[in-house]
């Protein structure tokens, strides 16, 4: 006999939970530390406990269900595995609750046991955790479980099996014992023969589901706490640009918006932010990075208002305040446009914690004849005719013979591009990786403003 826990509701939970994942991986709660030995808990960031809990859930779930309490000693053990994972997979879910405000009520609920105990007290937590205490966790300290013990401690040897002949024999007369799937037998000093306490499968699978179940509330919980957060920041009012002291302080403001609102996408600001500070000397790339500062401040504007109104939710909202993704010439060359992410200085943009914007005017760093020599071979090849699958081969030849650096075989693959992506702007190789990347993303941008 098995319990059966419906494993898509986890997987709901954790959809849910990651909804709108910024949401949750900003949640605090409150927590034990080691440190403090008076018990008195902190508020501490609940994102990784929430982690922890749904994937110990996941493997709970799946071996809560493959537990087969059958009538012999290997069911008595499992019925012992029901009870101390079960109550794990409860903690589990009670701890997510906690996290967002929900706890369950137990202290009226005898739906799946139906005792009060000796003082009226109990409920099914309580006799749970007192049927887990005899079966599995303390057998012999069982002592603090005092609305079904009185003021005895109790003892337990072992757990009969009810379908048993010696069990039918012994237990034919006792009607709490009847139906009953296992008998825990249990010793006590104030008694002169052993109690008797009957262990139903369904009682106990009745209990663990519904605790399980308990799931869907935190779901609702979660639900509203993204709603009430959302309606928070569509009443926070972002900065414009006429409120801060530049339009550097504006974009500043703005990465801790993006943190805040969506997450994940705080470095595309710092990004901004170093399009702003870099200038060319070259007279061409700075009227080209002129006009594209300008087209830039427009489409941040529209971010900002996105992020105002939080109606990017249901989009696949990327923070682009210039969409380049979709140049249909630029589709066969996926791999070379990959690629380019060698050229950006992902080490110091997506630091948030330190700020640092001198890779804008390093020196160009790589061997100047080296990179010359295998950029005079790509561009022989493709004046005499070579297609894209045989600059690809030459690209292959040239990182064998020279064993280039990420920055080098960035370079060899936009020279493969260059006869696409350089329609409108010559690519300066020779600048550095910050400065040529930044040109990619020129290129990619007069292609679509002079060909759509």
């Amino acid at each position: 006999m098995k319990i059966q826990l419906d494993i898509q509701l986890n997987e709901k939970l954790r959809d849910k939970v990651n909804e709108i994942n910024n949401f949750s991986f900003d949640k605090i709660s409150e927590f034990q530390f080691p440190s403090d030995k008076k018990g008195i808990k902190q508020k501490s960031n609940a994102f990784n406990c929430i982690c922890a809990a749904l994937d110990r859930i996941d493997d709970l779930v799946e071996h809560c269900n493959s537990l087969d309490l059958t009538q012999s000693k290997e069911g008595i053990f499992a019925l012992s595995d029901l009870f101390n994972y079960g109550q794990t997979l409860i903690d589990c879910i009670t701890i997510i609750g906690n996290v967002y405000g929900v706890k369950y009520n137990s202290d009226n609920d005898m739906s799946s046991f139906h005792n009060k105990g000796i003082n009226g007290k109990g409920n099914d937590e309580k006799y749970f955790k007192y049927l887990r205490s005899l079966c599995s966790v303390h057998p012999l300290t069982t002592n603090a479980h005092e609305e079904y013990q009185g003021n005895q401690p109790e003892w337990c040897p072992y757990i009969n099996i009810a379908g048993s002949v010696t069990s039918q024999l012994m237990f034919s007369n006792e009607k709490a014992l009847q139906k009953a799937d296992f008998i825990v037998r249990v010793y006590r000093n104030d008694m002169e023969f052993s109690k008797y306490i009957p262990i139903r499968n369904k009682q106990i699978f009745h209990y663990i589901n519904k605790r399980y179940m308990f799931i869907n509330d935190i779901i609702t919980a979660i639900n509203d706490y993204n709603v009430k957060q959302i309606e928070k920041m569509r009443n926070k009012h972002i900065l414009l640009p006429s409120e801060c002291a530049s339009y550097d302080d504006y974009l500043i403001n703005l990465e801790n918006e993006i943190h805040l609102r969506c997450g994940g996408w705080e470095y595309k600001a710092k990004t901004w932010r170093a399009i702003f500070k870099t200038h060319y000397n070259d007279e061409q790339k700075e009227t080209a990075l002129t006009c594209y500062k300008e087209d830039l401040k427009k489409g941040i504007e529209k971010v900002h208002n996105k992020l105002q109104t939080m109606d990017f939710l249901d989009e696949n909202f990327m923070c682009e305040a210039i969409s380049d993704g979709n140049i249909e010439e630029l589709h066969e060359y996926y791999y070379e446009m990959e690629k380019m992410i060698y050229l950006f200085p992902s080490y110091a943009i997506e630091d948030r914690l330190n700020e640092d914007f001198s890779f804008i005017d390093e020196p160009f760093k790589l061997d100047y004849l080296h990179m010359k020599e295998m950029l005079n071979v790509i561009e022989f090849s493709i004046k005499n005719g070579a297609t894209h699958e045989v600059l690809k081969d030459v690209g292959r030849f040239l990182n064998a013979k020279y064993s280039t650096t990420n920055s080098e075989w960035a370079r060899i693959q936009l020279s493969i591009m260059s006869p696409v992506l350089g329609k409108y702007i010559s690519f300066d190789y020779f600048s550095n990786d910050w400065r040529l990347y930044l040109q990619v993303e020129i290129a990619k941008w007069l292609i679509i403003r002079n060909e759509t």
